[in-house]
């Protein structure tokens, strides 16, 4: 595990972190198999471009709805983006089932 902390603010992306502590730039590139999550990519300054880009991300996994999404793209062109969209609608119909007393299950999981 590594000295330092675990996340690091970044203007519109304040959540980015690793797996295993947040990796300074300045020391080095993470592991091939660094996971790291953030809140998303879209409206970076040029200043935050630049602190991310030596870690050398490559593909990211966007999970906002389309519409969302299409509001605020990736600031850095080098990452492959790749959309998993969880339209809001879908926790707005689960969370009416919920409140009208039906339980879930594992099939709601393919609504």
């Amino acid at each position: 595990m590594s000295d330092y902390p675990a996340a690091t603010s970044i203007s519109p992306a304040p959540a980015i972190s690793a797996t295993s502590g947040a990796i300074p730039p300045e020391k080095a590139a993470p592991s091939a198999a660094a996971i790291f999550r953030s809140n998303h990519l879209g409206h970076l300054t040029e200043a935050d471009i630049e602190l991310l880009r030596p870690l050398g991300l490559k593909s990211a996994f966007d999970f906002r709805g389309t519409e969302e999404r299409a509001a605020a793209m990736c600031g850095i062109e080098e990452i492959a983006v790749h959309s998993l969209p969880i339209e809001p609608t879908v926790v707005a119909a689960l969370r009416a089932r919920l409140a009208g007393g039906v339980s879930l299950s594992s099939a709601d999981a393919w609504m």
